[in-house]
């Protein structure tokens, strides 16, 4: 049977100093408010930059068929 012991203080004081500097993250004062604007449009950017390449590659290697049905 192992004996119960008590965490080392390192590793407690590790852990709370690490709590700490996480901590001003989440603080009201150092946080913006999230609009609604970020919320849809936060990936549009990338997004439209990866369609658009997506439709450049497409045209290139698969050109449109003139006259065929």
């Amino acid at each position: 049977m192992i004996p119960h012991t008590d965490p080392s203080p390192l590793s407690v004081s590790l852990s709370l100093s690490l709590s700490r500097n996480e901590a001003w993250r989440y603080a009201g004062g150092f946080a913006r408010p999230v609009t609604l604007s970020e919320v849809l449009f936060k990936g549009f950017k990338w997004g439209f930059a990866a369609f658009t390449v997506a439709l450049a590659i497409e045209y290139t290697f698969f050109p449109p068929k003139k006259g065929g049905h």
